[in-house]
C-alpha cells in the first residue's frame, strides 16, 4: 500500500545497500519536486557552514514597488519552523540570521505578493549547506593512556594515534618535544619504544603528540604508565659484623639484616645459610631480618645470611656476617629479661602465677615484697583473694654462690573485676535533619564509652530504610522521601555480655521542592460566562495542591494567556474574575499555578475554554473602561543578576496602545530597585539580593492623557526574589577546648556550628584532614573522641574542620589542649643496678635517677625497711649513702622505691646490688667529640647503621635523652647509631638530641654529647596541585595580549631541586589562546579567536597542564584547567539585527490583534539568545511587541490613504547592558475598500445619425476614493449590444458602427460598469438617443475642440497665476516696511510713562522655550517692568529664525494669523499635558502671593523649566521670562537659564496687572506656567 505524502516536497530519501555481513553503504536523496501540481518557484543557494551571521546570501527577486516578499506559514505547517534566514520584505534580500554549523540542508518557504492585483507566487528556497573543509586534524580524545610493561623490548609499537580531517592532505605526526625513550612514525602515528624502560627510574611519561597538515595542528596527550616487572634481586646494605654484648641472653636481638629491592612493593625473605653445618644458637626473622640468640652455646664465628625475593627465590643476595663475642661473664638463670602474665578478675587465692625450674642452689627473691604475691619454692603464688586491678611490677632476683646473680622483670596485669558497662554518648543521638532524595551512607555515628570487643550495636525492630554497623555504630540509609514519612524514630541498642544501653535518633527529612503543584481534579475544562454575568463576578476559583511544605508548598495563580483581555486572576485566591466584556463567543485561556520554592519554583499549566453567552446589544455604545488588564501581577527574578533584567510588562485596556500612558512606581520600590519605561516594561534597577529583601510589592500608577481631568489607573506587582546559593557558609570564632588525656573514647568534645544566610540546603560537616583522634557528626557538627589521647605524645591537637552547603566550602580550626593526668609510673634507667663501694660512711656513693613522663611530677625516693639500718637515700635526689661501714666483701641487695606525687600516686622499685670492698678500677666513659654530625637519607630502613659514637668496642650504657628522637634512632652498647623508625624529611628534616653515656659499674660517672642528624631529601613526592581542578571564567575584558587570567599552583614537599616545580601545557591549547608561565604558573591571554568556539560550542574546554619537579628522575602530576566563557556577557553574544532596516508590509485591512511579524535578534557567534527583551520606540500605540518572543501585533486600524508609512524604532537588549536599535517601517499596503461612484445617477447621450463610426459620443466619469492602483477606475458595458463601445481606461463611449440605416428617433439603454477590482464595481444606466439631430458645430464647440485654442487658454491661465503671486509678494513687502518689529534688549526696561496702543493681543507662555510671544498682526512692543519681558514679533523672518535655532523647539501649531489670534490655545495646551492657568484680565489689588502660589503650585517641573541644561551661575537672568526673540539682523547670545525666587516673579506679575488696569478696554490674556 502506498500512502500519499503528508506534506509538500522536499522529501528526504535514504537508500541503504547492505550485504550478508551487515556491511552497508547509504546514499541520501532529496526530492525537490513531485511533478505536476508543484506550484513552487524553486531557488537554490549554496552557503558554507562558516558563513558569518548577518551575511547576505541571495535575493528572491528584484526590488519592485508592486511586489513585496514574506515568509509563508507553511514553514510551521511542515515542521520547518527553523529557517536560519531573515528576509528584507521590500528588496527580497535574504540574510543569514542563525548558525548553521552541523546542520543538513534546510528548506524555507516564501511568498511573493503582488500589491496591484493581490496575486501570490509561492517560492521555495533550498539551502545547501556546504561543510567547510578544515585542514586541522582532530583527535577523538584529548588524553590517551597506555600501560606498558617495563620489560617490553625496544622496537615494540606501544600504540597508534589517529587523527582525521576534512581535507585530502596527508596527516603528519610528531612529538612536540624531543624524547629519547620513544619515537613516533611521521606518517602512521605508531609510537614505538626506543630505549629500555625502568620502573624504578621513571614510571610515568607524558608525551605530547602533534598532528598537522599544512596549517595549525592538534595535540594529544599520551600518558605511558610503566608497569613494574619483578626484574631486580634484593641486595643487602647492612653491616657484615655482629658484636655480641657481654650480658646478652636468650631472646636478645643482636643484629638486623637490611636488604633493598628496587621493584615495586618488594617482599624479601631472610634466612641463615650455613652450608657446612646448621646454626642452632641463632635465628633470623624471615620478614624483618632480626637475628636473635637462642642459646649461648656453640655460637659460630661467621654465618651467611640470604635475602631473597619471595616471589622469585632465584633472585637473592647473600652476605657473610662475622660474629664477635666478648668474654661471657654473666650468669643467666632466666631465659628472658622480661615476662608478662595476665590474670582475670576473681582469680582464686593460691593460684600459681609463675613456676620456675632448676632452682637447685639458687636463691630467689621478690623485689619489692608484695602483699599480693609470694614465693613458694620455685613458684610465685597469689596470696590475696581480691587483687587490685592494674599492673603489678615485680623484679625476681636469682642468686647463686653469692657472686652469680640474675634478674627478670615480671609484669602481672590484673583486669578490673567490675568494668563500667558501655554507655552511649547522648550527644551522638538525638535529632538529625537530612535532605530527602539523597543517598545517606554513614551519615551518623553512634559513639559510646567503655566499648569492648564484644560490644555490638543494633536497632530495635527492623527499620527497612536504615542500617547500622554493629561494630562502628555508623548509620546509613537509602534515599528518603519526605512526602512518604517526614520523621523516622530509630531506637539504637548497645549490648555487651548482657549489659545494654539505648538511645533514640529522630531523623527529620527536610523538604525539597521536588513536587510540582497541581490543579484540583475538579478543575473544569470549560468555563461559561452567562447572560447575567457582571463585571467583577467570579467565574471560577482555582485551587491546587502541592505535596511539599512551607514555601515549597505555597501556591500562587497566574493568568498566562487571555486573547480577549477581559479576565483577571487573583494570584492569592485563584479567583477568575470578569474585568471587562469580550465581543467574542469563545476563546481559550492558559492559567498557571506556581509554588514559592527555592532555588527553583515549580509550576503547572492548564488550558481552558471560555464560552461567552452574554450578548452585547447591537446599539450599545458602552465605552471600554481605562484600566490595567490585571489588578495585580506576580513575577519572580533571581538574585545577583545584573541590573536591567525583565520583570513584567503592564498593559491597559480602553486606550490605543500604551505609549500615551505615563507610568510611575509610587509605592514599595525600596532603594529604587525597579524602574518602568514608557512601554510599561518593569526592569530591575540594581543587583538584587534576597538576603536583604526577599519580596517587593510595588504599586504602579498610570496617567492617561487626553482626558479631562487626566485619568489615573493603578495596579500592583508582587515580585519575589528567587534565592540562589551565592553566599559561603561561615564559622564563628572558635574557642580552644581543654580535655584530660584520660578522657574515655566516645566522649563529647565540642560542637561546631556554621551559618549560611542562603539557607538553601543542610550544612554538612567533615574533617578537612584526617585525624584518628576525633569524629565529627556529618549533620550536627558534634565532635567526639575516637581514639585515646596521650599528653606525653601530643600536648595539643588542631582539628581542621570543613563545612559545605553543596557548592561552597568554609574551613576553620579548633584547638584541643590536652591536660596531663598522672598515668605513668616512675621509670628507672635500668632494671637492675650493681655497684662496688669503697667510700666512707655518710658520703654518697651512687645516685639513682628516675624519669617520669608526666609533667610537673615530683619524685621521692625511699629504701626498703630491711636495709634502712645500713643504707640511706636522699628522698629528693636519690643519692645513696651508708650509715655505717660494713665489712669488706659483704653484698647487699637493697630495694630502692621511687614514688611520684600525682593523684593517684604511682611507685616503682628496683633492686640495687651493693658490694662492699675495693672498687674495681674502671675508665670513665668519654666521647671522642662533644658533637657529632651525621646525614641520613630519608626512607632509610630500620636497622641501617648511620654512624658510630664510640671509637672502640667497649660496652657502655648509651641513652638518647629526647623521647621523640629515641623513637627514630637507637644507640647500642657499643655506641653504634642505627635507624630505629621511619624517617621522613617532609615531617622533620633535622634532629638534634643529647646522648648520655654511663658506666655499668659507676653509676655516678656520666658523659653527654650532642648529635646532629640531617635528613637528606629523596625525590619521593610528586607535585600536588592546590586544587583538584582549576576554573577560569573569561570575561570580554580579558582578551588583551599578556593579560593575566588565572594561575595554577602546585606544591612539592621535597626540597631544593626535588621541590622546585615547573609548569607546561600538555593539550587543549591548539589555537594558542593562552600561555603558561613555566615558573609561576600564571596563565596569560595570548590571542583570542572565535574559532575556539566553533570547536567548543558550549564555550567550555579543558586544558591539561603538567607540574613537574627537577629531581632525578623527575616526578610530575597532570592537572586540569577548565576555561569557560560567560556567553551572556561575551562580545560575540551581543544581540544585533541582521537587517539594517525592518520594512514590514501590512495590508490596511489587517484586523487588530494580528501578529504581523516576528522579529529576532542574532549574535556574531550564532548561539541561541536567551533572555532577550524586545521593545518598540515611538510607535504611537499602533503596535505592540511581545518583549520575550519579538512578536509584533497590530493594535490600531491602518489606513493607506491617510498614513501609508509608519516609522518607529525596534530595540533589543539582553539584560547585560547591551542593546541594538534599528529603524522599523510599517509599509501599509492599500486594499480596494471603496467601489467607484459615478458623478451622475444616469446619463443621456444624443447621437446624430450622421455620426461616423468610431466617433466619441460621450464620456463616463466615476470617482474612487481609494488611492494608488485601487483608485484607478475602469469601465465596461455589461449589455450585449453592438451600437457603442467604451474605452476601459478613459470611459469614452464611441460609436461602434454607422447609423445611416436609421431614420427615426430611437432610444437605447445600456448599462455601464465602473470597477476598480472584480469585487468593487458600480453600475449606471446610459440612454442613447439616436436621431436626426443638428450636427452643425457652433463656434464655442469648435474652439473647444481646437488644440491651438486649448494651448492658448492654458498659457493665459498660467500668466494670470504668476501675476497674482507677484501682487501678493509686493503687498507683503509693502506691509512689512510699515511695521518693523524690534527685539528689546534685557537692559532696556520700559518707562512707566510709556503707554501701549489699544490693540488686542494674545500672549502665550511657551512651555518648551520659556518665552512669552505676542501673536498679533499689528501690535507695538510691550515692555513689562522689572525683569519680566514679553517678546513680541509679527515678522515671518523672526519666526523663521526662531525655528532655525540650534535647539529643537516644540511647535505649538499656532501661526500668527487672525485665526490664531481669535482662537484659544488652552485646549491645545491641555492636549499636550500642560496645566493651563490663564491669568484673568483683572486682578484685585489685594491679590497676594499666596493666591498666586495656589494657582501655580501644581505645575509640572517640565512646564516650568526650559529644555536643556540649567546654569545656576547667573541668578539675575530669567530664562523663563526674559528670553527675547531673535531677528535676522541681530542674534545676541541667549543667556544661560537660571532660577529666581517665586516671590520676585509674582511681584513682576502684579506690577504688570496694575499697569494694564489703566487700559481696561484692552483685552489681553497672559498664560504662564511655573
Amino acid at each position: 500500500m502506498i500512502s500519499p505524502p503528508a506534506h509538500r516536497p522536499p522529501y528526504s530519501l535514504v537508500i541503504i545497500l547492505s550485504d550478508k555481513n551487515d556491511r552497508q553503504k547509504s546514499i541520501s536523496l532529496k526530492i525537490l519536486a513531485s511533478g505536476e501540481g508543484d506550484t513552487y518557484k524553486n531557488e537554490m543557494f549554496q552557503i558554507s557552514d562558516t558563513m558569518n551571521i548577518g551575511a547576505k546570501i541571495g535575493r528572491l527577486g528584484e526590488k519592485n514597488p508592486a511586489f513585496f516578499y514574506r515568509f509563508k506559514a507553511e514553514n510551521k505547517a511542515q515542521n520547518l519552523d527553523f529557517c536560519p534566514l531573515e528576509l528584507d520584505q521590500s528588496a527580497g534580500l535574504l540574510y543569514l540570521a542563525d548558525g548553521i554549523r552541523g546542520l543538513q540542508n534546510v528548506t524555507c518557504f516564501f511568498e511573493k505578493f503582488n500589491t496591484t492585483d493581490g496575486s501570490v507566487d509561492e517560492m521555495r528556497v533550498e539551502l545547501e549547506i556546504l561543510r567547510s573543509k578544515c585542514d586541522k586534524p582532530r583527535f577523538d580524545t584529548r588524553h590517551l593512556t597506555v600501560h606498558v610493561r617495563e620489560d617490553t623490548p625496544t622496537g615494540s609499537i606501544l600504540t597508534t594515534v589517529n587523527a582525521t580531517d576534512d581535507s585530502d592532505s596527508p596527516i603528519n605526526y610528531r612529538f612536540s618535544q624531543q624524547i629519547d625513550t620513544f619515537a613516533i612514525d611521521q606518517f602512521t602515528g605508531d609510537i614505538s619504544l626506543v630505549e629500555n624502560l625502568h620502573w624504578h627510574v621513571k614510571n610515568t611519561y607524558h608525551l605530547i603528540v602533534e598532528a598537522f597538515t599544512t596549517g595549525a595542528g592538534s595535540t594529544l596527550l599520551v600518558t605511558v604508565d610503566v608497569e613494574d616487572v619483578n626484574d631486580h634481586a634484593p641486595f643487602i646494605v647492612s653491616q657484615p659484623t655482629v658484636l655480641l654484648p657481654s650480658a646478652y641472653r636468650k631472646g636478645d636481638t643482636v643484629h638486623r639484616v637490611v636488604a633493598i629491592d628496587m621493584d615495586q612493593n618488594p617482599r624479601i625473605a631472610y634466612t641463615i645459610q650455613n652450608y657446612s653445618e646448621p646454626v642452632s644458637s641463632l635465628k633470623i626473622d624471615v620478614d624483618s631480618g632480626e637475628i636473635q640468640i637462642l642459646n649461648s652455646q656453640n655460637l659460630p664465628e661467621t654465618i651467611t645470611v640470604r635475602a631473597e625475593d619471595s616471589e622469585d627465590p632465584t633472585k637473592f643476595d647473600e652476605q657473610k656476617i662475622l660474629i664477635k663475642a666478648r668474654n661471657f661473664s654473666h650468669w643467666h638463670f632466666f631465659e628472658r629479661p622480661k615476662d608478662a602474665i595476665f590474670l582475670e578478675p576473681g582469680t582464686p587465692k593460691d593460684t600459681v602465677v609463675l613456676k620456675m625450674s632448676n632452682i637447685e642452689e639458687v636463691k630467689l627473691q621478690l623485689i619489692p615484697t608484695s602483699q599480693f604475691f609470694e614465693l613458694q619454692g620455685a613458684q610465685i603464688v597469689q596470696k590475696s583473694v581480691n587483687l587490685p586491678a592494674g599492673t603489678h611490677r615485680i623484679t625476681v632476683v636469682a642468686q647463686k654462690e653469692e657472686e652469680l646473680i640474675d634478674w627478670m622483670l615480671l609484669e602481672i596485669h590484673v583486669a578490673p573485676k567490675f568494668q563500667d558497662p558501655p554507655k552511649i554518648a547522648s550527644t551522638s543521638c538525638g535529632m538529625v535533619t537530612v535532605e530527602e532524595n539523597m543517598e545517606l551512607k554513614e551519615f551518623k555515628r553512634i559513639m559510646a564509652t567503655g566499648m569492648t570487643n564484644s560490644s555490638r550495636f543494633r536497632f530495635q525492630g527492623s527499620p527497612s530504610l536504615f542500617s547500622i554497623d554493629p561494630i562502628t555504630g555508623y548509620i546509613s540509609a537509602s534515599a528518603l522521601d519526605r512526602e512518604t514519612a517526614q520523621e523516622h524514630l530509630l531506637v539504637v541498642l548497645l549490648s555487651d555480655s548482657g549489659r545494654n544501653d539505648s538511645c533514640t535518633v529522630r531523623v527529620t527529612v527536610a523538604d525539597q521542592n521536588d513536587n510540582a503543584p497541581q490543579f484540583n481534579m475538579d478543575t473544569p475544562d470549560e468555563i461559561s460566562i452567562n447572560g447575567s454575568s457582571q463585571i467583577g463576578d467570579i467565574l471560577w476559583k482555582f485551587a491546587g495542591y502541592d505535596f511539599d511544605i512551607g514555601l515549597n508548598g505555597k501556591l500562587s495563580f497566574d493568568l498566562l494567556e487571555d486573547s480577549s483581555k477581559s479576565l483577571d486572576l487573583v494570584p492569592e485566591t485563584g479567583a477568575l474574575v470578569v474585568r471587562r466584556f469580550a465581543p467574542t463567543d469563545s476563546w481559550r485561556i492558559k492559567v498557571r499555578v506556581i509554588d514559592h520554592g527555592s532555588p527553583k519554583a515549580l509550576e503547572s499549566e492548564k488550558d481552558l475554554k471560555i464560552l461567552n453567552f452574554r450578548q452585547k446589544a447591537s446599539d450599545s455604545k458602552d465605552v471600554e473602561p481605562i484600566e490595567f488588564l490585571r489588578q495585580s501581577y506576580i513575577s519572580s527574578i533571581d538574585e545577583s543578576l545584573p541590573r536591567g533584567q525583565f520583570v513584567a510588562k503592564l498593559e491597559a485596556s480602553g486606550v490605543s496602545g500604551a505609549s500615551g500612558i505615563t507610568y510611575s512606581i509610587v509605592e514599595g520600590n525600596q532603594d529604587s530597585a525597579f524602574s518602568i519605561d514608557s512601554d510599561g516594561v518593569v526592569r530591575s534597577n540594581l543587583e538584587l539580593d534576597k538576603e536583604i529583601l526577599d519580596r517587593y510589592n510595588l504599586k504602579v500608577i498610570g496617567i492617561v492623557p487626553g482626558t479631562s481631568p487626566a485619568t489615573q489607573i493603578s495596579t500592583r506587582i508582587d515580585i519575589r526574589i528567587n534565592n540562589l546559593n551565592d553566599n559561603l557558609p561561615s564559622f564563628p570564632i572558635s574557642k580552644p577546648r581543654r580535655v584530660a588525656e584520660n578522657l574515655k573514647v566516645g566522649s563529647y568534645i565540642a560542637t561546631v556550628q556554621a551559618k549560611d544566610i542562603d539557607g538553601l540546603g543542610i550544612l554538612q560537616y567533615s574533617l578537612d584532614s584526617p585525624d584518628p583522634h576525633f569524629q565529627v557528626d556529618r549533620f550536627t557538627g558534634v565532635i567526639h573522641l575516637a581514639s585515646p589521647l596521650d599528653y606525653e605524645s601530643s600536648k595539643e591537637h588542631t582539628i581542621h574542620l570543613k563545612v559545605s552547603d553543596g557548592e561552597f566550602d568554609a574551613k576553620t580550626n579548633l584547638t584541643i589542649f590536652v591536660s596531663d593526668v598522672n598515668d605513668n609510673p616512675p621509670k628507672f634507667s635500668k632494671d637492675f643496678y650493681e655497684c662496688h663501694v669503697a667510700y666512707s660512711p655518710g658520703q654518697p656513693f651512687a645516685r639513682i635517677e628516675v624519669t617520669d613522663l608526666d609533667s610537673g611530677s615530683k619524685l621521692s625516693y625511699s629504701l626498703a625497711s630491711d636495709t634502712s639500718t645500713i643504707f640511706k637515700i636522699a628522698p629528693e635526689t636519690g643519692a645513696l649513702s651508708m650509715k655505717v661501714l660494713p665489712p669488706v666483701g659483704e653484698r647487699y641487695l637493697i630495694t630502692v622505691t621511687a614514688t611520684d606525687n600525682g593523684i593517684p600516686s604511682f611507685s616503682t622499685s628496683v633492686p640495687v646490688l651493693v658490694v662492699i670492698g675495693e672498687q674495681t678500677p674502671t675508665e670513665k666513659p668519654v666521647f671522642e667529640r662533644q658533637e657529632f654530625r651525621f646525614e641520613v637519607l630519608e626512607n632509610s630502613k630500620a636497622g641501617l647503621q648511620i654512624g658510630n659514637l664510640s671509637g672502640d668496642t667497649r660496652e657502655f650504657l648509651y641513652s638518647i635523652q629526647d623521647p621523640e628522637a629515641s623513637r627514630i634512632f637507637h644507640v647500642d652498647q657499643f655506641g653504634r647509631l642505627f635507624v630505629a623508625g621511619p624517617i621522613d624529611r617532609e615531617l622533620k628534616s633535622y634532629y638534634e638530641f643529647t646522648v648520655e653515656i654511663e658506666n655499668n659499674e659507676m653509676m655516678s660517672q656520666k658523659t653527654q654529647c650532642k648529635c646532629h642528624i640531617t635528613v637528606l631529601d629523596e625525590n619521593d613526592n610528586s607535585p600536588i596541585f592546590t586544587s583538584s581542578g582549576y576554573s577560569i571564567h573569561l570575561k570580554d575584558t580579558q582578551t588583551t595580549h599578556g593579560q593575566k587570567i588565572g594561575q595554577i599552583l602546585a606544591r612539592d614537599l621535597d626540597s631544593d631541586e626535588n621541590g622546585r616545580v615547573s609548569y607546561r601545557i600538555l593539550s587543549g591549547n591548539d589555537l594558542n589562546i593562552v600561555t603558561l608561565n613555566t615558573d609561576s604558573g600564571v596563565i596569560q591571554m595570548n590571542e583570542w579567536t572565535d574559532s575556539q568556539l566553533e570547536e567548543f560550542p558550549n564555550a567550555t574546554w579543558q586544558i591539561l597542564v603538567e607540574a613537574r619537579d627537577h629531581g632525578h628522575p623527575y616526578r610530575s602530576t597532570v592537572g586540569t584547567v577548565t576555561v569557560s566563557l560567560k556567553m551572556s556577557s561575551w562580545s560575540g553574544s551581543a544581540p544585533f539585527f541582521v537587517l539594517p532596516v525592518y520594512e514590514i508590509h501590512v495590508m490596511e485591512d489587517t484586523p487588530i490583534g494580528t501578529m504581523i511579524q516576528r522579529v529576532r535578534a542574532s549574535n556574531r557567534l550564532g548561539m541561541e539568545n536567551k533572555g532577550l527583551l524586545y521593545s518598540l520606540k515611538e510607535h504611537g500605540g499602533k503596535l505592540s511587541i511581545d518583549v520575550k518572543t519579538g512578536e509584533i501585533t497590530l493594535k490600531s486600524h491602518l489606513d493607506w490613504e491617510s498614513e501609508p508609512l509608519i516609522s518607529m524604532y525596534l530595540s533589543v537588549s539582553d539584560g547585560n547592558g547591551r542593546s541594538a536599535v534599528v529603524p522599523l517601517k510599517i509599509m501599509v499596503e492599500p486594499v480596494d475598500e471603496f467601489a467607484p461612484v459615478f458623478t451622475k445617477s444616469s446619463y443621456t447621450l444624443q447621437i446624430p445619425i450622421s455620426t461616423p463610426a468610431g466617433e466619441s459620443v460621450g464620456q463616463m466619469q466615476a470617482i474612487d476614493e481609494d488611492g494608488g492602483a485601487h483608485g484607478i477606475v475602469k469601465y465596461s458595458i455589461s449589455d450585449r449590444q453592438s451600437t457603442v463601445t467604451i474605452e476601459e481606461d478613459t470611459g469614452i463611449i464611441r460609436l461602434h458602427k454607422s447609423l445611416s440605416s436609421r431614420r427615426n428617433l430611437t432610444i437605447e439603454q445600456i448599462t455601464v460598469v465602473a470597477y476598480s477590482s472584480p469585487n468593487k464595481q458600480t453600475k449606471t444606466t446610459v440612454y442613447l438617443e439616436i436621431g436626426p439631430f443638428d450636427v452643425q458645430p457652433t463656434l464655442p464647440k469648435l474652439l473647444l475642440h481646437s488644440k491651438p485654442v486649448q494651448i492658448a487658454a492654458a498659457s493665459l491661465i498660467l500668466l494670470l497665476a504668476l501675476l497674482i503671486i507677484v501682487i501678493c509678494v509686493c503687498m507683503c513687502k509693502s506691509r512689512s516696511q510699515k511695521k518693523h518689529p524690534e527685539i528689546l534688549k534685557p537692559s532696556e526696561p520700559r518707562r512707566p510713562s510709556q503707554k501701549a496702543p489699544k490693540t488686542i493681543q494674545k500672549q502665550v507662555y511657551s512651555v518648551k522655550t520659556g518665552e512669552i510671544r505676542t501673536l498679533s498682526g499689528d501690535l507695538p512692543h510691550h515692555f513689562p517692568s522689572n525683569s519680566m519681558t514679553s517678546s513680541v514679533s509679527t515678522s515671518s523672518d523672526a519666526l523663521r529664525i526662531l525655528r532655525a535655532s540650534s535647539r529643537s523647539q516644540m511647535d505649538s501649531g499656532i501661526d500668527p494669523d487672525n485665526v490664531s489670534i481669535n482662537s484659544s490655545v488652552t485646549d491645545y495646551l491641555v492636549s499636550l499635558g500642560v496645566n493651563a492657568n490663564p491669568i484673568p484680565p483683572r486682578i484685585r489689588h489685594n491679590t497676594t502671593y499666596d493666591s498666586l502660589m495656589n494657582e501655580y503650585i501644581y505645575a509640572r517641573v517640565e512646564d516650568v523649566l526650559p529644555p536643556g541644561p540649567i546654569n545656576l551661575s547667573t541668578p539675575s537672568q530669567h530664562s523663563l521670562l526674559r528670553q527675547p526673540l531673535l531677528t535676522a539682523a541681530r542674534r545676541p547670545q541667549i543667556p544661560a537659564p537660571s532660577f529666581e525666587p517665586l516671590t520676585e516673579i509674582f511681584s513682576e506679575i502684579v506690577e504688570m496687572q496694575k499697569a494694564e488696569e489703566s487700559n481696561r478696554h484692552r483685552k489681553e490674556y497672559v498664560q504662564v506656567e511655573i
